[in-house]
């Protein structure tokens, strides 16, 4: 075995692994099904944690108030599940498309990358995605990393999701 198998190997392992964690944010389980092991690890997720929106009420069909107020839904959401506001938000790529698209939406983005006090660059996420900006507190990711299974591509995070978690 070289060593770029070996590099190979660790690489689809750690790409198995995003998936599987992609899989839990984006239906709350994990589906493992291959030749000789068949099991789901469903984390039971109640209904009312998640906000599905379409037609007309899509992101992409709205004013940017709607996009706020969603968001600032989803942070009352996890404060009062977990006690703590949420930091982050990843987006799909539609989801992108549509907030960027959106110029009132667009306007109220901070986009500055920095804070006082904080010298870190918050746009820093690497090869998974891309810092659009701080919206309403919470710092937004487009993510646009894919996996193939059986031949299909599937993106880790749905094209027209939007996750929003606490960063412990």
């Amino acid at each position: 075995v070289s060593s770029h198998d070996i590099r190979s190997m660790k690489d689809r392992l750690n790409r198995r692994l995003e998936a599987m964690a992609c899989s839990a944010v984006n239906d709350g389980k994990i589906i493992i099904n291959q030749s000789d092991l068949a099991a789901t690890i469903d984390f039971n997720i109640p209904d009312s944690q998640k906000i599905v929106h379409t037609g007309t009420a899509a992101w992409n069909s709205v004013d940017g108030n709607v996009v706020l107020n969603d968001i600032q839904e989803f942070q009352r959401m996890i404060t009062r599940a977990t006690g703590a506001q949420a930091t982050s938000m990843y987006v799909g790529t539609d989801v992108a498309k549509a907030m960027l698209s959106n110029e009132d939406l667009r306007k109220s983005f901070d986009t500055s990358h920095y804070a006082i006090g904080d010298l870190s660059l918050m746009n820093a996420m690497g090869p998974s995605g891309s810092y659009l900006g701080t919206f309403a507190g919470v710092r937004v990711y487009e993510y646009h990393q894919q996996y193939s299974l059986n031949g299909t591509i599937i993106d880790m995070i749905g094209t027209k999701k939007a996750i929003v978690y606490r960063d412990w």
